[in-house]
């Protein structure tokens, strides 16, 4: 699987879980018999599926933009590389930098 389609599976999780936490506070509202706040409700549901949500998107970003860097950088470092084996010739003794 290449980065940033694991990048994308873990975004669409964090978007997953986030949705989850409001719609089962919802679900609690609309099923309890005594009137219960929205805010209550979604105390009640907790802290875990945002915390869950959190994580996953940022390994999911770090997934995305990680692989553009890393490209990136190796772009950069075929380059360096090119250009170092330009210098080390044995012809390239009286050339400058």
């Amino acid at each position: 699987m290449h980065n940033r389609t694991l990048g994308a599976v873990f975004i669409g999780i964090s978007v997953v879980l986030f949705g989850i936490r409001y719609l089962t506070a919802a679900i609690i509202t609309i099923n309890s018999q005594v009137y219960i706040h929205f805010d209550e409700a979604l105390q009640d549901v907790g802290k875990a599926p945002m915390i869950l949500s959190i994580i996953s998107l940022a390994i999911g970003l770090y997934h995305v933009y990680g692989s553009v860097f890393v490209q990136w950088y190796k772009k950069d470092l075929n380059r360096i590389e090119s250009n170092w084996k330009e210098f080390d010739e044995p012809r390239s003794e009286g050339r400058n930098p």
